[in-house]
């Protein structure tokens, strides 16, 4: 659109606002608002196209966007994905069986809702460097299940330069849920800030036999809402191998000894390296037993507020 997102408007009224479907070449979507729909942009059964979306605004729709068993690529840039809100799994973005690069650079995705999982984003079964989120704000996501910003299954996302602030989660993963034997979490310049879970994980949380790389990133006034048995405040991991570097855990709280504030690990062997912890007694939990599991500490424990990663945290 010549006229821009704040002027151009698909306003689908009930339906699908973009259907896209059996598309083998290249379709680009390009400064319109795009709301009002059972789902804002759907892509079902492509084959090798590319879909492009920039300079956008999908809004007010029962979820964002929904794409599932395609092998096309899609990529979106400088959009903004906000105030979808639905039952679906994915407030707003929805991704299943994909097969093709999909790349989220410089957007924000933010103020969605989901009764189910993944208020920000679901991502189930995303092979390998098959998704990129690069310079983008997740933040003020919720969802009624786990993953409040991002919800992942069985896939191996790539993040850098990527905010999770004051996304809120009724189960477990207040900024990112993420599980799947074999799976591969890879984390890079990022801020997990503010968010909320109910028992476990206020910023992350980690299970099922994946492996988990996570690099200069900032864990920061993440919490969690049972005060009785909550685990993990900054992080949760079980069976998961974690390596975490260069990281900062600052003022992340859970409920109380052994609970964790900053981590809690139950299962699964974690290894950190050259990162900063609040200096709090309570900062990494374990649990209450003979068989504890493996892990290496290279870090120090400070008492003043400390300088973050990439500027303090903001959502």
């Amino acid at each position: 659109s010549v006229c821009g997102a704040d002027i151009t408007v698909i306003n689908a009224s009930g339906g699908d606002a973009i259907f896209i479907q059996n598309v083998n070449n290249y379709t680009t979507i390009n400064g319109f608002t795009i709301m009002g729909g059972s789902v804002g942009i759907a892509i079902n059964n492509n084959t090798g196209g590319l879909v492009t979306l920039q300079n956008s605004i999908v809004r007010n729709n029962s979820l964002g966007i929904s794409s599932g068993n395609n092998s096309n690529r899609m990529n979106i840039d400088n959009t903004v994905i906000r105030d979808n809100s639905g039952s679906s799994q994915g407030g707003g973005i929805f991704l299943n069986n994909y097969g093709g690069p999909f790349n989220i650079t410089n957007s924000t995705i933010k103020d969605n809702s989901t009764t189910s999982t993944g208020g920000g984003l679901f991502i189930q079964n995303i092979a390998s460097g098959d998704i990129t989120i690069t310079n983008t704000t997740i933040t003020g996501n919720t969802a009624g299940g786990s993953g409040g910003g991002i919800y992942s299954n069985n896939s191996s996302p790539i993040f850098d330069k990527t905010v999770f602030g004051s996304n809120t989660s009724s189960g477990n993963g207040g900024g990112m849920f993420f599980m799947g034997s074999g799976a591969l979490l890879t984390m890079t310049n990022s801020n997990f800030t503010d968010n909320t879970a109910n028992s476990k994980g206020g910023g992350l949380y980690l299970e099922s036999g994946l492996t988990a790389n996570i690099t200069n990133v900032t864990f920061s006034n993440n919490r969690l809402t049972d005060t009785t048995s909550g685990l993990g405040g900054g992080i949760y991991q079980n069976l998961a191998t974690t390596t975490i570097k260069n990281t900062i855990f600052w003022n992340n709280s859970a409920s109380g000894k052994r609970s964790g504030h900053e981590m809690y690990t139950a299962s699964g062997p974690f290894y950190l390296y050259n990162s900063l912890f609040t200096n709090n007694v309570y900062t990494i939990g374990v649990p209450a037993s003979d068989k504890l599991p493996l892990f290496n500490i290279d870090a120090s424990f400070i008492n003043d507020a400390p300088l973050f990663v990439g500027g303090t945290p903001t959502t």
